[in-house]
């Protein structure tokens, strides 16, 4: 047993129980917030993980994503279908939600080949985001991964952001960052327009994650072959992510609308 995790009896209490007694800053009243508590043995006190401690890594880690709060709590299995008015739309996002569940499923395998998807559809609003993040969120919870979200925006936003002396972070260590996060989600690519710098940037983080077999997710308006990168890039794409067709009808509309009705009643007393 490592002494670390092993205190001499007589620093404590010998009539100490096996349980703990209740304390603050633990939802179950058990440790003292830390995720651990010591317990009593012939051969001394030792130190045992509170049921807390699960869940605050998983906290941390859903903390570490970066998911926007709209998205924090989603689960594939709550992925409405039904929402769609389309008869097509459903049959696509049924499809879709199949998809992800199984992704989950078979994660480890997809990650040990490298592999991850792509959600498309012209439409904005479709669910693209809402999914690839419920995959990110079951990947946190269940798989124990390190997940990270960001728009593509954002992204470059930062890279030329570093370029300035008082940003405190360089282009290179940036690029490094996003190469190396096991499970990264990209947010609307192609939406920043067609650059060298941009094609560049996103050259040197999809070929790294490519070659070091790291899970990408990517949501975009634009169909995978439609991009406009070069032929390296979307090589490098069509080989680390598989394509995955969302309904061309918006679900954000639909919900804007029924939110604001209710907003109507709730003003109208």
């Amino acid at each position: 047993m490592n002494s670390q995790n092993m205190l001499s009896s007589t620093e404590f209490n010998e009539e100490a129980q096996t349980e703990p007694e209740r304390t603050c800053g633990c939802p179950y009243g058990i440790c003292d917030g830390s995720g651990h508590y010591l317990v009593n043995k012939p051969e001394g006190l030792f130190a045992k993980k509170c049921k807390c401690y699960e869940e605050q890594v998983i906290y941390n880690k859903l903390d570490f994503a970066q998911i926007p709060k709209e998205f924090q709590n989603l689960a594939i299995e709550d992925f409405d279908i039904d929402i769609y008015k389309l008869e097509e739309s459903k049959v696509k996002a049924s499809r879709a939600v199949s998809v992800a569940k199984k992704y989950v499923d078979k994660f480890e395998k997809m990650q040990e080949l490298g592999r991850g998807l792509y959600f498309y559809s012209k439409e904005a609003g479709s669910g693209k985001t809402r999914l690839a993040v419920s995959i990110g969120n079951s990947l946190v919870k269940y798989k124990k991964q390190h997940v990270r979200f960001i728009t593509t925006v954002d992204l470059l936003g930062k890279i030329r952001d570093s370029w300035n002396d008082k940003s405190g972070s360089s282009e290179e260590a940036l690029v490094e960052e996003f190469v190396t996060i096991p499970v990264l989600i990209l947010d609307d690519i192609g939406v920043e327009g067609n650059k060298d710098w941009i094609n560049n940037i996103f050259y040197r983080i999809i070929n790294r994650r490519l070659t070091n077999k790291r899970v990408t997710l990517i949501t975009s308006n634009i169909p995978m072959n439609k991009l406009g990168f070069d032929y390296r890039l979307i090589n490098r794409l069509e080989d680390m992510v598989m394509q995955v067709v969302m309904p061309e009808e918006s679900v954000r509309r639909t919900k804007a609308k029924s939110k604001n009705e209710e907003m109507l009643k709730e003003l109208m007393g």
